[in-house]
């Protein structure tokens, strides 16, 4: 065993040297989420935010630290995952798909990185998302995409053994990744139906195509993932992406009902 797991971290390494070389590797938009929110959160003079699966840690914190105007909320289907959290103000537990347990229009960001994938009712949480916003409130969201493939192999594959293989394959996984995802509805031209349905404005979602990482145990199965990645990020079929990045408005009318 620490044969083999000396020949995977060595090829790690090597694969993530030539990675940094990589255009899509700069591009993936899990680096870019932090920003996106931290851009948002620098245009407001004051701004309560809600950070879906808050877990242990919030990635854009840095952008809320030392303004006093700034409230940041968690809600987590744990409290354990939120326990540590230094970044929270308030800790709440929650289904999302459910109810979100805030009153109408009292929050004016609703955001989450590695979320949306693990709903079972991705509609219901959208709805949920604009009744807590308030009017022009924006909802930022980062999640893999459902075809992308690694996700295609996790949907086929049954929970442990897929929980399994990714904490052996990607040592770095345990206690981030392999909660049971299932997809529902994650992929850009869902979610722009989902959005549009449930009064959201100005929705915009971005694409990135780099997904060879999770397979960098082994170097010659990453250089030939990182050619796919190369080839769907040329023809540029959105639907085929790996990350979604949802950047949306809530608009200025009459608060939305979740359907029933």
């Amino acid at each position: 065993m620490g044969i083999l797991n000396s020949f995977f971290a060595a090829n790690r390494r090597w694969s993530n040297t030539i990675a940094q070389a990589s255009v899509l590797h700069r591009d993936h938009l899990f680096f870019k989420y932090p920003q996106v929110v931290g851009e948002w959160i620098a245009a407001q003079e004051k701004a309560t935010i809600l950070d879906v699966g808050a877990g242990k840690l919030c990635p854009f914190a840095e952008y809320t630290r030392g303004n006093k105007n700034v409230r940041l909320i968690g809600v987590d289907i744990s409290d354990e995952e939120m326990l540590d959290n230094p970044d929270l103000v308030e800790k709440h537990v929650a289904d999302v798909t459910h109810h979100l347990p805030f009153a109408d229009g009292s929050v004016d960001a609703v955001v989450s990185r590695s979320v949306l994938e693990h709903l079972a009712d991705l509609e219901r949480f959208c709805a949920e998302a604009q009744r807590v916003l308030a009017p022009n409130g924006v909802f930022i969201h980062f999640l893999p995409n459902k075809f992308a493939l690694f996700a295609l192999i996790n949907q086929a594959l049954p929970g442990k053994l897929a929980k399994g293989a990714l904490r052996f394959f990607w040592e770095d996984s345990k206690g981030i990744c392999g909660f049971p995802a299932v997809y529902n509805r994650c992929y850009p031209t869902a979610i722009e139906n989902i959005l549009s349905r449930n009064g959201f404005e100005s929705i915009e979602v971005r694409i990135s195509f780099y997904q060879a990482f999770y397979f960098g145990f082994f170097l010659p199965l990453f250089l030939l993932i990182l050619a796919y990645d190369r080839i769907l990020h040329a023809l540029g079929i959105r639907n085929t992406a790996a990350f979604l990045l949802v950047i949306a408005r809530r608009s200025g009318d009459t608060v939305h009902r979740q359907p029933d």
